[in-house]
């Protein structure tokens, strides 16, 4: 509970001295602390007026009695009372002052409570990325959404929680970065104006982003001017393409004049505060996508600091698994060497959040689960690294069959039972 007349801070700023216990993983305690990046609450408030808007509800006060003045404190954002009075708000700085002097009890129960849920992320919200191994993927087909892990896996909890699949089918993991808003892409528009509905026009960016070379992208959303307008459409990038000019194509409208640059903002940006199910790398290691870090490991690493900083929490829960192998990848392989580099920094940058997923399916263990009796072919793949082929759909080396996604949402669900994050 929070004490009144005193600061409450909601950003991590180096002392962890009285940082609150939340989880244990079995051998150490671990701190809730902004996974050593504190984002500033101020940055987070002035981009986004819907975040805004729902912490201005959260801390309404229904009646304050005493307070300081109105508009004599210098805060960021105030709070303000439903009677007039000012009494707390937030600095730029990322900290929230609450100033309440006389009050009800349960009004001030309730304004503690609401402060202290501003710095959590959801438990009852979930995602889940990044690729068709999310999605759920074999022959060339999409699956039924209900056939993947993450609907298995929201169907395996309890208390109402939704897990949103956000895999996409062929996309590495900028893409994915892109779609939840962790990326902003930022163009400009040739000819300074946005067409008319129906009218495709290029647009250019100087981002280094890691596409898969020979995939097409498309993704739905806005492009959002520098005055604010937003316009609806698909950006798409061709097979091949040009890395740095993309085609947008608007769904609505008669044009737009654009001053100066654009931003893309997808449809799928709306996770900010949910709980983060990342499996990443596959499609990167598979293509050799580096992006600007010269390395695929270093660039699929570098992306999932992007997602982790972009989850807007103060108290981020999110599990990061390790990449799946394809059954011609030995840990010996090139890419079975990415893979395990990959998962090693990830250990080192977030070791209460990192799972080892992609080593479960290369294991005895999951044929066990599955009850199912490994062949010779079977232990020889698990013996150098790789998934038993009998779990990999047939002419596949990375997909696996339906059956094995029942038993990816089980580990997926034991690794949020064991942090108290689910039940």
């Amino acid at each position: 509970m929070a004490t009144f007349g005193t600061p409450i801070e909601l950003a991590a700023l180096g002392d962890l001295t009285n940082a609150e216990l939340i989880a244990t993983d079995g051998t150490a305690t671990q701190q809730a602390v902004d996974d050593r990046i504190a984002p500033v609450a101020a940055d987070i408030i002035a981009s986004d007026e819907a975040v805004r808007a729902g912490i201005l509800e959260a801390a309404e006060a229904v009646n304050v009695v005493t307070a300081p003045p109105v508009g004599n404190t210098g805060y960021d954002l105030p709070f303000t009372s439903s009677n007039g009075k000012e009494f707390g708000g937030l600095y730029t700085d990322g900290t929230i002052e609450l100033l309440l002097q006389r009050t009800t009890a349960a009004e001030m129960s309730r304004i503690a409570s609401a402060a202290d849920a501003m710095t959590k992320t959801s438990t009852t919200a979930m995602f889940a990325g990044v690729d068709s191994l999310t999605r759920g993927f074999t022959g060339g087909v999409d699956w039924n959404l209900n056939e993947a892990w993450p609907y298995l896996l929201q169907q395996s909890l309890t208390g109402g929680v939704t897990v949103s699949n956000n895999g996409t089918s062929g996309q590495p993991i900028d893409e994915f970065a892109i779609r939840i808003g962790a990326i902003k892409l930022t163009f400009t528009v040739t000819g300074g104006n946005i067409p008319a509905s129906g009218t495709p026009v290029t647009v250019t960016t100087a981002q280094v982003i890691g596409w898969v070379p020979n995939r097409t992208s498309n993704m739905t959303g806005w492009l959002v001017t520098s005055t604010g307008v937003q316009v609806p459409g698909v950006l798409s990038r061709t097979s091949g393409g040009d890395n740095f000019a993309l085609t947008f194509t608007p769904s609505s409208g008669t044009g737009t004049a654009v001053t100066g640059d654009v931003t893309f903002k997808s449809v799928d940006d709306s996770h900010s505060w949910d709980l983060a199910l990342i499996w990443p790398g596959r499609n990167d290691v598979s293509f050799g996508v580096t992006g600007a870090e010269g390395s695929v490991a270093a660039h699929v690493v570098a992306t999932l600091q992007k997602i982790v900083a972009y989850l807007a929490a103060q108290r981020k829960k999110f599990l990061i698994f390790s990449p799946s192998r394809a059954t011609n990848e030995a840990s010996t392989s090139a890419n079975g060497v990415t893979n395990a580099t990959i998962y090693s920094a990830c250990q080192i940058l977030w070791p209460f959040n990192t799972e080892d997923l992609g080593g479960y399916l290369a294991s005895l263990q999951i044929l066990t689960d599955m009850g199912l009796t490994p062949t010779s072919d079977d232990l020889t793949k698990i013996a150098a690294g790789s998934p038993a082929p009998q779990i990999i759909y047939a002419g596949d080396t990375i997909h696996y069959i339906k059956a094995v996604h029942p038993k990816i949402a089980a580990f997926a669900k034991a690794a949020l039972v064991k942090r108290g994050w689910a039940a």
